[in-house]
């Protein structure tokens, strides 16, 4: 068949023997404004290779197992149906092909009658403990009926996200009489919701333009199927009441407080939360990567094609966002990272991009230190989400930098060149601070009223808040005049002590907020033997920050810094960036390389002032 670049290709299944489970197909192209009424599959690749031959057009051709298993399930639920799927529908060995189709995929997946999402075969569970994938299907179906009854939620029109509690209140007597009954009875298996959402596919990027903008979404696992509204309801409200379980019954066995906190705990499971309920519009291209590209491997959203962390995204796209990030996969996946991050910066604004570039975590080698590894593990930025997320704390450490180039100017191939100014050299530093144990641990030395953060020890707790203490009070008797920007009062330096472990933020309900005088009483409370509900708020912030020092400065600014910063490391004000950062010059050169965003206390609001003249312009390689 010959195909066409300004075309994208539509399948149809024609035959599936029911005693051998062949799978016939014949293929046929049509432009998308052209094209027949068609459903779209979404699925996840898998790992393994291609190994289940099917005949497309009377020829061979390889497909992997889980596509083969949808591929059969859909037959059942619409075979005279036109079917879009990827693997089959672009030529995976034609570059160019899959260039321009990826580019479109958006508009593929707006265009589908019905968009059908396969999370692979059913879970049968361990045996005679009721905990199989089709139990827990039965219980969402019958959870997210309950919410629609009882309210005016019908997917996407309602907010459904900001009402679960009232809801969960209205159904609390039938969810507690759940929660007595054996899974088996249509009771609640928290380790089958656990299994449920972290199955692979809630882990791939491409679900996010996939599942948001289909017109009709349909959820298929094993023979079962189920609306997105429905399962949306139900997730929600399962993962609500586990919620209100944790934080009611402070008797609950520490095993079974286990497994309801590693269920509230998964990360897939906020995917669905997020995207199919109360979405009234589609979410910006950049708030969805600050949201997912944020993660901790080996969970959070992975692609088998690394550059599909860029590509996978771009349904979301605005025509401008289009123009200057366009899929091309004759480039490396050094090529792609680095030419979307410059594009961010330069045409789009996004200052903010570079504390999303952490080294210490990247997998691919041959990036520039300023750009990303999307692929890899990215802790969650301190101060510097607030230029996409404006509901998140607000940091304007540069504000009073000038402006007189633009921002993040390329320079040769790999070099990014940016105005800012050295406020400092790294003097000090504490011990690492790595808050992690496995998601959803709990210590069985502690009872708690709510999900405990992954803490790794109080000792650890205590150690860094400390060492804060320690430098703070070591930063006043070693500089009893304050460095530039610092107030000249030795009770308000003292501020640095709570300000310093948490960067200056309380967490609460899931979001970030500047604490201010909350911050003292909170911090006072953490420092209590017995973890009080006073005190999370406080540690969910600390527990935030992963991979931090506690720093001081040559003149006394005091702060938390990236794990792996050195001593006589720079601190700087880059223009336009919400927050310090730290360079480390490159030995026999005047380069610098990007070591990570930074929290300085007492300058993250534009007090330092630069004098005239100390503004440079940084090589950073």
């Amino acid at each position: 068949m010959a195909r066409r670049q300004q075309y994208s290709s539509k399948a149809k299944i024609t035959e599936i023997t029911s005693r051998i489970r062949n799978i016939n197909i014949n293929l046929e192209e049509f432009s998308v404004e052209c094209a027949p009424s068609f459903i779209a599959l979404s699925y996840a690749w898998g790992t393994d290779t291609a190994g289940i031959c099917i005949r497309v057009n009377c020829k061979p051709f390889m497909i992997r197992e889980n596509l083969a298993m949808a591929l059969r399930q859909l037959q059942v639920l619409c075979p005279e149906a036109y079917i879009w799927t990827d693997a089959i529908c672009i030529d995976q060995s034609d570059k160019a092909e899959k260039s321009h189709t990826v580019q479109h995929m958006g508009q593929i997946f707006r265009a589908a009658q019905t968009v059908y999402a396969w999370l692979g075969p059913a879970d049968p569970g361990e045996q005679d403990a009721g905990d199989s994938s089709d139990a827990l299907w039965d219980l969402l179906e019958d959870l997210g009926y309950l919410v629609q009854d009882t309210t005016n939620y019908n997917g996407r029109e309602t907010n459904l996200y900001f009402e679960i509690e009232t809801v969960v209140d209205n159904l609390l007597a039938e969810l507690n009489r759940r929660a007595a009954l054996p899974p088996a009875e249509g009771g609640i298996s928290t380790v089958a919701f656990v299994r449920f959402m972290r199955r692979v596919y809630w882990q791939r990027i491409w679900v996010l333009q996939e599942v948001c903008l289909a017109r009709e979404l349909i959820f298929c696992c094993g023979t079962k199927t189920m609306a997105s509204k429905v399962l949306a309801g139900g997730l929600m409200l399962l993962y609500a009441y586990c919620v209100r379980m944790l934080a009611d019954d402070v008797n609950m066995p520490i095993t079974k407080r286990a497994d309801i906190s590693t269920a509230v705990h998964c990360d897939e499971a906020h995917l669905m939360l997020q995207l199919t309920i109360g979405q009234k519009k589609l979410p910006p291209l950049r708030d969805l990567m600050a949201r997912y590209w944020i993660k901790e491997l080996p969970r959070g959203m992975q692609s088998t094609d690394a550059r599909d962390m860029i590509y996978g995204l771009l349904g979301f796209a605005t025509n401008a966002e289009k123009r200057s990030i366009r899929a091309d996969y004759t480039k490396s996946v050094q090529e792609v990272f680095r030419d979307a991050v410059r594009e961010l910066l330069q045409q789009h604004g996004w200052a903010d991009l570079l504390a999303w570039a952490q080294p210490a975590q990247k997998c691919i080698s041959g990036l520039p230190s300023w750009t990303p590894d999307f692929q890899s593990t990215i802790h969650m930025p301190m101060c510097s989400r607030g230029q996409v997320l404006p509901s998140l704390p607000q940091f304007c450490a540069a504000a009073n930098l000038r402006t007189t180039t633009r921002t993040g100017d390329i320079h040769g191939a790999w070099n990014l060149r940016w105005q800012g100014v050295v406020v400092d050299t790294i003097d000090e530093l504490g011990s690492l601070w790595y808050p992690r144990h496995e998601i959803g641990e709990v210590h069985r030395d502690q009872k708690a009223s709510g999900p405990l953060p992954p803490l790794s020890s109080r000792a650890d707790i205590f150690g860094h808040i400390s060492e804060a203490k320690r430098l703070a009070e070591k930063s006043i008797a070693s500089h009893p005049s304050p460095p530039r920007g610092i107030p000249d009062d030795e009770l308000k330096r003292l501020e640095a002590v709570w300000c310093v472990p948490c960067a200056d933020q309380l967490s609460t309900n899931y979001e970030f907020i500047r604490g201010g005088a909350r911050i003292q009483s909170a911090y006072l409370a953490a420092l209590t033997p017995m973890i009080r509900d006073e005190a999370r708020p406080y540690l969910n912030a600390m527990m935030a920050w992963v991979n931090k020092r506690v720093a001081l400065s040559t003149h006394g600014y005091v702060g938390l810094v990236p794990g792996d910063t050195q001593k006589d490391d720079v601190i700087v004000l880059l223009q336009n960036c919400s927050a310090p950062y730290i360079l480390r010059r490159r030995s026999g050169s005047e380069s610098y390389e990007l070591v990570g965003e930074a929290y300085i206390w007492g300058i993250m609001d534009g007090e330092y002032v630069p004098e005239d003249g100390e503004e440079v312009i940084f090589d950073i390689i």
